[in-house]
C-alpha cells in the first residue's frame, strides 16, 4: 500500500533559522516554502472539527508569526486520519495533525514519521437518540459502563477503523464486556451533518463521534448525551493523548529549530486555551469551526477547554499509557517500538 511505503519528504538544507535556511526553503517544497517575506512557512494538514480545536487554535489565532514561522491549514477531506497520514508521506504538507493510533500504527508499519506535539484528549462523546435512551432507561445519570453496555444489538455511529476514535471505542467497548465485531453494529460515519440527521431520523441508535453533531441532535432534544471523554467520563484514558502533531523523521532531523518553532506555537495554542479562552474560543469560531452552530459549539468548547492544559510535548508516560490500551492489538505490532521510535527528538522535552 502506498501509505505504507518508506517514502520520505524531500530533505531540507539546514536546520538552523538563518538566511541560508529561508533561502532554501523556497527551492525545497517537502520542506516548506517562504511566503516572500523571508518567512518559513509550512503546510498542515488537519480537520476543521471538535477533536482538532486545539490544534486549529494557533492556526485560527496567527501564533506562528510569533516565533518566525507560519502555518498554512491544508484541511484534511472526510475518511478518517488516513489522509493526513497520506499526504504527509506523500510530501503535500510538512506537518499533520491527526489522531494518535493513525500515527503510530504508520510507523509500526514503516512509516518514517515523528511526533513532535501531544494535543490531548480524544474530544469523542457518546449520544444515544432519545426514544433509544427512553426504551432503555439511560440517562447522562446511569453509570458510563452500563451507557456501554446498553449498546448490545444497537447501531452506533463510529469513526472509521483505524483511527484513534475508533480504537478507543473498541477499547472502552471491550472493558465493558462488549464484543465490538459481534455484539453490536458499528457504522463509520464521518458527515457530522449525516451524524446529526440519522441520530434525529433514528437511522442510528447512537454515535461516538467528535463533540458537535450530538450535541447539535441533543439541542431540539432528539437525543441525549451521555457521556465525554473530555469532560473525564471514561477514567481508564487519563493520560491517553489522542491527538498529535507529527511531521517525518527527515524533517525532523534536518529542520530542528523549525521544529521547536511549531511545538512551541501549538504549545502556545494551548495556553491561549488556557489562559484567555474567550480569545481561544472566538478565534475557533471565526475560523475553523465557523460552521457550528453557536450552542453546539459552546457545548463542545465546554468541554474541550479544559483539557487545553495537556498540550504539550508527547511524553514518555503518555507512549505508556498508549501501549497499556492498545499494546494488544493484534492489528497493529509495536513490540519493536520504543519512545524514540515514536517522538521528534527536537520535541522530546520539557
Amino acid at each position: 500500500m502506498m501509505l505504507l511505503s518508506h517514502r520520505r519528504v524531500a530533505h531540507a538544507l539546514s536546520g538552523a533559522l538563518s538566511a541560508l535556511l529561508l533561502i532554501s526553503l523556497t527551492a525545497c517544497g517537502g520542506s516548506g516554502y517562504d511566503r516572500g517575506d523571508g518567512t518559513p512557512t509550512m503546510r498542515v494538514i488537519i480537520a476543521e472539527s471538535a477533536n482538532t480545536a486545539l490544534g486549529n487554535i494557533p492556526i485560527d489565532a496567527g501564533l506562528a508569526q510569533h516565533h518566525g514561522i507560519a502555518l498554512e491549514r491544508v484541511v484534511a477531506p472526510s475518511g478518517g486520519s488516513s489522509n493526513q497520514v497520506s499526504a504527509l508521506i506523500a510530501g503535500d504538507v510538512q506537518l499533520a495533525v491527526s489522531g494518535t493510533n493513525a500515527a503510530i500504527d504508520a510507523i509500526s508499519r514503516g512509516a518514517d514519521l515523528k511526533i513532535i506535539a501531544a494535543l490531548g484528549p480524544l474530544a469523542n462523546a457518546l449520544t444515544m437518540a432519545r426514544p433509544v435512551a427512553d426504551r432503555l432507561g439511560i440517562t447522562e445519570a446511569t453509570p458510563v459502563e452500563d451507557q456501554l453496555r446498553a449498546l448490545r444489538g444497537l447501531r452506533v455511529v463510529a469513526p472509521t477503523p483505524g483511527s484513534a476514535g475508533n480504537a478507543v471505542l473498541v477499547r472502552l467497548l471491550r472493558d465493558a464486556g462488549i464484543d465490538s465485531a459481534q455484539d453490536l453494529q458499528l457504522v463509520p460515519v464521518q458527515d457530522n451533518s449525516a451524524i446529526t440527521g440519522g441520530l434525529v431520523q433514528g437511522t442510528y441508535d447512537a454515535s461516538f463521534a467528535a463533540i458537535g453533531p450530538g450535541e447539535a441532535a441533543a439541542a431540539d432534544g432528539s437525543a441525549v448525551v451521555l457521556s465525554s471523554v473530555p469532560a473525564g467520563d471514561f477514567p481508564q484514558l487519563d493520560d491517553f493523548v489522542g491527538v498529535v502533531v507529527y511531521t517525518t523523521a527527515a524533517f525532523a532531523e534536518d529542520n530542528p529549530d523549525l521544529v521547536d518553532a511549531v511545538r512551541q506555537t501549538f504549545l502556545d495554542g494551548g495556553r491561549l486555551a488556557t489562559d484567555d479562552p474567550d480569545a481561544a474560543a472566538a478565534a475557533l469560531k471565526s475560523g475553523s469551526l465557523a460552521g457550528m452552530s453557536d450552542d453546539a459549539f459552546t457545548r463542545a468548547w465546554t468541554q474541550i477547554q479544559p483539557s487545553a492544559t495537556t498540550v504539550g510535548p508527547f511524553t514518555e508516560q503518555n507512549w505508556n499509557k498508549f501501549l497499556e490500551l492498545f499494546g494488544d492489538n493484534p492489528d497493529n505490532d509495536y513490540r519493536d517500538l520504543g519512545y524514540a521510535s515514536v517522538v521528534a527528538q527536537a520535541a522530546d522535552q520539557n
